[in-house]
This record gives C-alpha cells, sequence and structure tokens, in this order.
C-alpha cells in the first residue's frame, strides 16, 4: 500500500478500491486523461487512432499446489492491484465447479492474465488462478454490449490454426493495427517459466 501511495491514506487498507494500487498503462487510450473530448466523435477513418488492444493468455507451466490456505498465507493485496480479489473469485468458481476441476488436484493449474498487447502491461484485477481446462470459461472477460470488440489472432499462433482463420483472424490483413505480432503475454510467460517449480510449492498468498 505504502508503495502505491497509500501508506497515508485515512481510510486505510479497508478504503483501497479494487485495482486502485496498480499502475496502469500510461500510453494505452484513457477517456478523460490522455484522449480528446471529442475522441467518441472521430472520422471512421481515424477511429483506429483511439482502439485499445487487449491479450488474453494463460501460462500452464504456472501450478500451484493444494499446500497451505487462505488462513495460514493470507494475501496482502486483496484485489487491490492485478490479481482477482481471491473471497470473490473462488465464490465464482463454487457457483461454476465441474468434474475437471474436482479432479485436478491442484489448486490452480495455470495462470491467466489480460494485458495491454501493444506495451506489455496487465490490466487491472485481470491475473488469477485457472484451474483445469477451466480456460476460458472461469476467466471473467470483456463483454460489454457497447464496446466494439474486433477479435484476431497473435502472430505467432495463426499457423496453428485452420485457413479460414488465418484469413479472416489475422493482424496482416485487418487495417489500423500496425505490424506488431501482438505477441505481449508470452514474453512475460518466458521470464516466468523457470521460477515455476518453486512457485507450485507456495501457499496463496505467496
Amino acid at each position: 500500500m505504502k508503495r502505491s501511495g497509500h501508506g497515508h491514506d485515512p481510510s486505510g487498507v479497508a478504503g483501497t478500491s479494487t485495482g486502485e494500487c496498480a499502475v496502469m498503462c500510461p500510453a494505452c487510450p484513457h477517456p478523460g486523461k490522455n484522449l480528446p473530448s471529442d475522441w467518441e466523435k472521430a472520422e471512421k477513418p481515424k477511429v483506429w487512432i483511439y482502439a485499445l488492444f487487449l491479450a488474453i493468455n494463460a501460462n500452464f507451466h504456472l501450478k500451484r499446489l493444494s499446500a497451505s490456505s487462505d488462513t495460514c498465507d493470507p494475501s496482502l493485496n486483496q484485489g487491490s492491484a492485478y490479481f482477482f480479489e481471491e473471497a470473490r473469485y473462488k465464490e465464482f468458481l463454487n457457483v461454476h465447479t465441474h468434474t475437471n476441476i474436482e479432479e485436478a488436484r491442484t489448486t490452480a493449474s495455470s495462470v491467466g492474465t489480460i494485458e495491454c498487447s501493444q506495451h506489455s502491461m496487465k490490466r487491472l484485477v485481470f491475473v488469477g488462478d485457472l484451474q483445469k481446462d477451466s480456460y476460458p470459461s472461469n476467466f471473467v472477460g470483456m463483454r460489454a454490449k457497447s464496446l466494439n470488440v474486433r477479435y484476431l489472432i497473435p502472430k505467432f499462433h495463426l499457423y496453428m490454426h485452420c485457413t479460414h482463420c488465418q484469413i479472416n483472424y489475422t493482424f496482416n490483413l485487418t487495417p489500423g493495427v500496425g505490424h506488431t505480432d501482438r505477441e505481449a503475454p508470452e514474453r512475460g510467460w518466458a521470464a516466468m517459466n523457470p521460477v515455476s517449480s518453486s512457485t507450485k510449492e507456495m501457499g496463496p498468498g505467496s
């Protein structure tokens, strides 16, 4: 909390709202902060300037065994930065529990994330543990009907898909996306994989 600028907040930890301690990507579009007041009225040929590029990905090397508990090893963050708030997320999982999760014998069989694919920064409260075969149904995504969403496949993964996907979901043939691979999460996972043998034995708060 101190390093997030909340060390002297009169409301204390309890007054810290969800994601308030996270650092938002300064280069991504944020209405009311770094966009012109009339950005929503932009002409169609210029709409791409205000596009937000997000990547959804999971790392199946990062696992955590059923070690310790929230009581013995509580989280000191609890949803105030990048990770889901534990209690609410577990409540969601309990409603959607199925046989595969019950047989997984792990607390987390992978880790999922949603991040800015342009600048490799995590989104607020969009990193969380996943259970066996639960991706993406247990991973809460953006479903706002007011958004104009276009789904594309990052370039490294594209050639694993069928011809239809390679034509209709490629960045190479989509206007306004720039010449990038959009594989930001993969670069982060590569740095994390070597520690997976240690983190899988840790408790939930670690």
